[in-house]
């Protein structure tokens, strides 16, 4: 076991709080010039655009080459594109509660269009709690629309829209979207799969609709793609509360009222802050900082710690009587401007009250409290991209333990994973035991935990999967397999492949939660649904030499999130596509929760990605 206290009374090498000496170290480190073949020193540079005295690196030309679906050897991708446009300058005319004409799909629609009734004309109740009312379909879809229900031409896609749209009033918050996520070319027509959402509300109720549209579309060399047929399946709609509000508000600014570092940190943008802050830093737009709430102080009400990219001190802000927030970042010594990703507020030296541990740039560094809020460095050692921490204690001491998950951002160029979709080239993982007088000790050779531990870590959880009493790691990879490891008194065993959970994906955050009431604690992990890559990786020119296990794995890393239901017998079944909870789209992390107090789990899963301002972006 190797220690890693490096001591009271600083932080190892002095972890500047000054973003300026932080600079002047960075900028005294050895630059290392990227390394080139000679093939790509061969190709004539190409000037980069808007800066005539930079150059493009091949590498960058070939991607700015494939830039335009259907430029390349791709072809398909430019008529899914031709398609995709069809439906989304579509979608722009729809209005809710104004009566769609036949002119107004002149360009869409082939001569002898039909289409199955949009929104289906038989629903029945499947959901009622009183808040929520979900109806589906009674039956499932067929083929294609019976002679009864068929809806010909545009006389009857208009019908058929207008029937679609009829419980939405003429209200501002109405949004629609089509996306294509699968396509491929049959018997000279272009078949795709889109999925179909719209939210909006009819004056008393919010409504969202949501389904999968199977399209035929008539192509032609001289004219964008026209569509044949239209086929629903997967219908749903929604109806919320009937005084029409949302469950949740926006307390945000009320909570931090005027407070100057809300006001001046934290309301302005990512974007804002990337064109003031230089990544020498250690500001990154991808340092994907999470938040670390507990009481603090004693007082009974619990506080927000907020760690913040390179450039930027942490904030710490304390919860008053009255609700609001009280920024209390420098009193309590914690304004660090290091680049800091996790935390936990935890009692580590068993006083009664929450200590701290987070990340700072490279190091991680534990923090005692005096009680009152105000935090004191007892230790820290080296953990380099560390994006995760969790505790728990493993061994049964009665201090708990520290897990830290790292990860290589293949997104700023520090590593490339390997193979992609079985990714073996990460940093490694580390356990610290935790012991009185802030005694730390790297143990994870000595625990079993370096099996499997190369890979592209976001995020870990503890919990006593098989009930025997110590808690067990479930740990969600990037770019590849997960890991479970068994806990056998204070020894580690890599279980994930007997216990059918290694979920070869995009893995980016996990819960646990007994879904099902059986008394075995369940899985959810949250992965990257990506319409793309479920439309590029079902072509049939897709990886076309590579053997099927391959291809299943790649195309696995598109589906989205898992839910696994525990067994009891030491094995998960993936039940995933039954209990429809794989589309969370780019989900970064989910939590089981009874947001409806019926004793039920429900699933909150927070997806997305830096888009800028997009008006188009649902």
């Amino acid at each position: 076991m190797s220690a890693f206290r490096i001591g009271r009374p600083g932080l190892g090498c002095e972890t500047p709080r000054n973003p300026l000496a932080l600079a002047l170290i960075l900028a005294l480190s050895p630059w290392l010039p990227a390394a080139q073949g000679s093939d790509q020193a061969a190709q004539e540079p190409v000037a980069a655009p808007g800066n005539p005295n930079a150059q493009l690196e091949p590498d960058i030309q070939d991607k700015l080459g494939r830039w335009v679906p259907g430029t390349d050897e791709w072809v398909g991708e430019g008529l899914s594109q031709e398609a995709q446009n069809q439906l989304s300058a579509w979608v722009k005319t729809w209005a809710s509660g104004e009566t769609l004409s036949a002119g107004d799909l002149a360009t869409l629609l082939a001569k002898d269009f039909t289409t199955t009734p949009l929104r289906p004309t038989a629903l029945e109740t499947v959901f009622d709690d009183g808040v929520f009312l979900v109806h589906r379909p009674s039956q499932k879809p067929t083929e294609g629309p019976a002679a009864d229900e068929a809806r010909q031409g545009m006389e009857g896609m208009a019908a058929a829209m207008n029937e679609l749209l009829q419980p939405f009033s003429p209200t501002e918050d109405f949004h629609a979207k089509l996306k294509i996520f699968r396509f491929e070319e049959k018997e000279g027509l272009l078949v795709t799969q889109a999925y179909y959402f719209a939210h909006g509300s009819d004056r008393t109720r919010r409504i969202q609709q949501k389904a999968t549209w199977n399209c035929h579309w008539q192509l032609s060399e001289e004219e964008a793609p026209r569509l044949l047929s239209v086929r629903v399946d997967d219908f749903e709609e929604t109806r919320g509360p009937v005084d029409g509000q949302a469950l949740f508000a926006d307390y945000t600014e009320s909570l931090f009222g005027e407070d100057d570092s809300f006001q001046m940190q934290l309301l302005p943008s990512m974007g804002y802050w990337q064109g003031r802050l230089d990544r020498g830093l250690g500001f990154s737009d991808q340092t994907h900082q999470g938040v670390a709430i507990g009481d603090v102080n004693g007082d009974g009400l619990e506080d927000l710690f907020l760690p913040q990219p390179g450039g930027l001190p942490n904030r710490l802000y304390l919860h008053q009587a009255d609700g609001t927030l009280l920024d209390h970042s420098v009193t309590a010594g914690i304004d660090f401007l290091d680049a800091t990703r996790c935390a936990l507020l935890l009692d580590l030296d068993n006083d009664g009250d929450l200590d701290l541990v987070m990340n700072l740039g490279p190091d991680l560094a534990f923090f005692s409290n005096d009680g009152s809020g105000q935090f004191t460095v007892e230790a820290s050692g080296p953990a380099p991209e560390a994006t995760m921490i969790a505790a728990a204690d493993y061994d049964h001491d009665g201090f708990l333990d520290i897990y830290v998950c790292r990860y290589l951002n293949p997104y700023e160029d520090q590593a490339v994973p390997t193979p992609y979709h079985d990714a073996n080239n990460g940093l490694d993982n580390i356990l610290l035991r935790c012991t009185e007088d802030w005694e730390i000790q790297d143990v994870t050779e000595a625990v079993g935990l370096n099996a499997n531990n190369q890979r592209f870590s976001f995020a870990a959880s503890w919990e006593d999967y098989d009930n025997d009493g110590d808690q067990d790691l479930y740990v969600a990879n990037d770019f590849g397999r997960n890991n479970l490891y068994r806990n056998d008194n204070g020894r580690f065993q890599d279980v994930a492949a007997q216990a059918g959970v290694e979920d070869i994906s995009a893995g980016m955050g996990v819960s646990w939660g007994d879904f099902d009431r059986d008394g075995w604690m369940d899985i959810y992990v949250s992965n990257m649904y990506s319409s793309a890559g479920n439309r590029v990786a079902y072509q049939r020119d897709f990886l076309a030499s590579a053997a099927n296990s391959t291809l299943g794995d790649v195309r696995r890393h598109a589906r989205g999130n898992s839910l696994f239901r525990n067994l009891g017998n030491g094995t998960f079944r993936d039940v995933t596509m039954k209990q429809e909870v794989y589309r969370g789209l780019w989900a970064w992390g989910s939590i089981f929760v009874d947001l409806n107090n019926d004793a039920w789990l429900d699933l909150v899963v927070p997806n997305g990605f830096s888009t800028n301002d997009r008006k188009d972006d649902l």
